[in-house]
């Protein structure tokens, strides 16, 4: 019922249950297909609060989302 346009994974847990995927620094930034709808995993918003340098990656990521919506 709910096809969204893109789907953003925060997280290494998410990506793991969403793709099977283990490792998020590899597959941070870059553009995956989740069932044919483009997806981009980043940092989950606890680490962003711990820790400073992720956050201009994740805006980075963020910016890419809204270029590609």
């Amino acid at each position: 019922l709910v096809k969204p346009e893109v789907i953003l994974i925060f997280g290494g847990a998410a990506l793991n249950i969403l793709l099977g995927e283990q490792v998020l620094q590899s597959n941070r930034g870059r553009w995956l297909s989740i069932m044919g709808i483009p997806a981009i995993a980043t940092y989950p918003p606890a680490y962003l609060m711990r820790r400073d340098e992720g956050k201009r990656s994740a805006w980075n990521d963020m910016k890419q989302v809204m270029s590609r919506l």
